[in-house]
């Protein structure tokens, strides 16, 4: 996507992020977060979504026609959270009219630690002993798709004197969470895509239940 012209940028976009636990939510407008929502919701995001949506648009004193978008997180992440967003997000596209960009989850974190002359690899907890991982330039351009391994594995193929960001425990974290305006900072950038899509990288697998 080419970048957003300087007059969409002063308009109003709902941020939602769902691709974990964590539900975020931010309106943000010409660069400036006008309210937010970030609380672990669990088992609880699809009962949490819809109104804390509502909350944080009164919190701005906007009203969902005064929107220039949506800024969806695609992932990586949790198969069922991030379902459960981009579903709200195509909702509000459909009754609304209100464009769906998506935002690579990973590359949020990374964005605001690159241009400093090193390179920037992130880390996620994704299933079991497994991350997410993907590395990025000094320029923030990814070296490689994101990936799941194991994190010696990560560790291993980081580029040399990498700075690590993400959740990953036992390892010396920079950031733990993309903020607001990080997402907002890559939808001004022109990274968003259009239209969003979910983010999977490890591919979906499903046991079969006895005698069905």
């Amino acid at each position: 996507m080419t970048k957003p012209t300087a007059e969409a940028l002063k308009k109003p976009y709902l941020l939602i992020d769902t691709a974990n636990d964590t539900l975020s939510l931010a309106v943000i407008a010409d660069g400036k977060v006008l309210s937010s929502f970030s609380e672990a919701v669990f088992r609880d995001m699809a009962a949490r979504l819809q109104p804390e949506m509502q909350n944080v648009l009164q919190s701005a004193q906007m009203d969902w026609p005064e929107l220039g978008g949506i800024l969806f997180n695609q992932g990586p992440g949790s198969f069922t959270s991030i379902r459960i967003g981009l579903a709200a997000a195509k909702a509000l596209e459909l009754s609304l009219g209100l464009k769906v960009y998506g935002l690579n989850g990973m590359q949020a974190l990374a964005h605001p630690h690159t241009g400093q002359g090193r390179d920037v690899t992130v880390l996620l907890e994704a299933v079991g002993t497994d991350i997410y991982t993907q590395s990025f330039d000094k320029n923030g351009k990814p070296h490689a798709d994101a990936i799941t391994q194991s994190l010696p594995e990560a560790l291993e193929r980081a580029p040399v004197g990498s700075l690590f960001v993400g959740d990953t425990s036992n390892v010396n974290i920079e950031a733990k969470t993309a903020t607001p305006m990080a997402f907002w900072q890559l939808f001004a950038d022109g990274y968003a895509v259009f239209p969003a899509k979910a983010a999977y990288i490890r591919p979906l697998t499903y046991k079969k239940v006895a005698n069905q």
